[in-house]
């Protein structure tokens, strides 16, 4: 009588503790790496949307000096932090841009006041400069934007803008149909700006602290 062995190929403890080890590095591994490129996407994102309301900023300065008939404030030479504007339209007169205590950008329009920047984004050292002299009327304006990155270690994240804007030399001067209104003050550190109402100057106040 033969006696036949047949060998059964199988796996050990050894080798499946090592398949196991394997498995857990590999899938801690992808773990990270979908972890790292969320947090790339997240941040790439989040940058993006903030330098986006940087770029507005600044084209809104620009855009609303370059519309103006006279700067306001501050005075030829003079540094500030508020920016005071003559325009043509009533609806314009005056406009003033200045930053509020939280950190926000106010623009007011005649007595409309509105909040530029979301609440997520802090303004900080706005700074305008009127450089005009005598043949031209000109203004440069710098400020510092900064935000937290939603990461899991949030992240502060800040950025310097700058520009200018030159006033057209050839405009007719409206004043929102008013003439001889008074100038922006500062009284008890409440601003004070002129506007136009149906042909009457007026004087609004409370929503710029100086």
């Amino acid at each position: 009588m033969r006696l036949t062995f047949v060998l059964r190929s199988g796996t050990t403890l050894v080798e499946f503790l090592l398949f196991l080890g394997l498995l857990a590095f590999v899938s801690t591994a992808l773990v990270f790496m979908l972890l790292a490129t969320e947090d790339t996407r997240v941040r790439q994102g989040s940058i993006a949307e903030f330098e986006q309301h940087g770029a507005k900023t600044v084209q809104l300065f620009s855009r609303s000096i370059h519309n103006a008939e006279r700067i306001l404030s501050p005075s030829a030479g003079a540094t500030g932090a508020i920016l005071a504007l003559q325009m043509r339209l009533e609806n314009e007169y005056a406009t003033v841009f200045a930053k509020s205590s939280t950190g926000n950008l106010i623009m007011v329009q005649k007595r409309t006041v509105d909040y530029v920047l979301p609440e997520n984004v802090i303004m900080k050292n706005l700074v305008f400069r009127n450089v005009s002299g005598s043949v031209s009327k000109s203004m440069t304006f710098s400020f510092d934007l900064e935000t937290i990155i939603p990461l899991p270690k949030p992240i502060t994240y800040t950025k310097h803008f700058d520009g200018s804007a030159l006033l057209p030399q050839d405009r007719t001067y409206e004043s929102g149909g008013c003439s001889g209104c008074s100038a922006p003050a500062c009284t008890s550190h409440d601003y004070k700006w002129p506007y136009c109402q149906s042909g009457v100057c007026k004087t609004g106040s409370g929503a710029i602290s100086c």
